[in-house]
């Protein structure tokens, strides 16, 4: 019995090492880019995205071919805000990998931070079609129609990723905005309070929650909410001017004229022409009877929207030209001067994008970062800046 089984098992065993040989040489070899790939992974995993971009641009360089490293390489710079970068690599990694998963979703993002809506929409539509529950492609939409001032679009948009992505802190933001706007204020008052149990340190839902209370603060109980919401807004907030002038706005409207005045003139340490805080100045002094600085306030507010407009009217002189470098630091240092950090941020993408190796834009994003509350991302920034040579006279 046992002769008659072992040429069957002798047959069973050719026929396994015959599928492993057979796997061994049919399996695909990694690509030259593997190495460096895996080194990017590595460091990504680390906690160092300036170097796992490193490598993953070297991955490219050595398979210009390989639609995932180009995802990669777009998703790292999605990381670090260089948003027109991350557009040309997730254009190439939509093209050769359009199977790749959400590869569609994160090209609209990036197409969202740099402007092009009509492109940014059209890779929301792909990806909705292959996907139709992304919450990243349905924050995208919900992006865009904010941008358009679409209230009514951006609503489902964001109530459908909350549904998809229960822990999605800034579809609680958008969400709660988007009803304080409209003036739901009971609906926004629920939903920013569920993103609060989620992330109980976000200050930008803590600063619309003080605003939803600060809309009834008739009784004391509302007052006292909005008061303590609008404090834990301060904290690692980049907005923290805002904050300060909505705070000043809630301590005005209850008599409390020297805490207001307290945190407009910080409002305005950090953010010199922020309207809100002039403006509320300009009433501080009033009240106090210095009717002159009340005066001076509302002049400094008339500069401040001169300002605004001069940075406005320089942005659409550089959409024109496009390679113009000097103008976009320009426009970057009149920005970072006035506190205008969102203003800021879309320019410095343009010029890193332009002249990554510019010396003053590694050093005026460095400020940026720091401004931000983002020391660590500034120290980087700054120590790139100092091994790069300066400009030539």
């Amino acid at each position: 019995m046992m002769k008659q089984r072992l040429p069957v098992l002798l047959g069973l065993l050719v026929l396994v090492l015959a599928v492993a040989v057979a796997r061994v040489v049919l399996a695909p070899r990694p690509g030259p880019g593997a190495t460096a790939a895996r080194a990017a992974t590595r460091l990504a995993e680390q906690g160092n995205p300036m170097g796992a971009l490193t490598y993953w641009k070297q991955a490219v360089l050595q398979e210009p071919g390989n639609g995932d490293y180009y995802g990669e390489l777009g998703n790292a710079y999605l990381s670090m805000r260089e948003s027109h970068l991350a557009a040309a690599a997730l254009q190439m990694a939509a093209y050769f990998r359009p199977d790749r998963p959400h590869v569609f979703c994160q090209l609209a993002q990036a197409l969202v931070e740099e402007r092009r809506r009509d492109e940014a929409l059209e890779a929301v539509e792909t990806a909705l079609k292959k996907t139709p529950d992304c919450p990243l492609a349905l924050s995208v939409k919900g992006e865009q129609a904010l941008r358009d001032d679409n209230l009514k679009d951006a609503l489902p948009a964001f109530q459908r990723v909350l549904q998809v992505q229960p822990d999605n802190r800034l579809a609680y933001q958008k969400l709660g905005y988007i009803l304080l706007s409209t003036q739901r204020y009971d609906e926004a008052r629920q939903v920013l309070e569920r993103g609060l149990q989620r992330e109980p340190g976000d200050p930008g839902l803590h600063a619309l929650l003080g605003e939803v209370y600060s809309q009834k603060a008739q009784d004391a109980g509302s007052q006292r909410l909005a008061e303590e919401h609008f404090l834990k807004a301060l904290d690692h907030n980049p907005e923290e001017a805002r904050a300060r002038a909505d705070l000043g706005k809630l301590y005005l409207r209850l008599e409390r004229t020297a805490d207001a005045e307290a945190q407009y003139r910080r409002a305005l340490e950090l953010r010199p022409y922020l309207g809100d805080a002039l403006y509320g100045m300009a009433q501080v002094s009033r009240r106090q009877g210095r009717s002159a600085q009340a005066e001076g306030y509302l002049r400094i507010l008339a500069q401040g929207q001169q300002m605004e407009q001069t940075v406005r009217d320089l942005q659409a002189r550089a959409m024109s030209e496009r390679d113009n470098l000097p103008l976009r630091l320009r426009i970057t240092r009149l920005c970072l001067d006035n506190g205008l950090l969102k203003e800021a941020r879309r320019t410095l993408d343009e010029v890193i994008a332009l002249a990554p190796e510019n010396r003053e834009a590694r050093q005026l994003r460095a400020r940026w970062f720091s401004l931000s509350g983002m020391n660590e991302r500034a120290s980087w920034e700054a120590a790139i800046a100092s091994r790069l040579p300066a400009p030539t006279p």
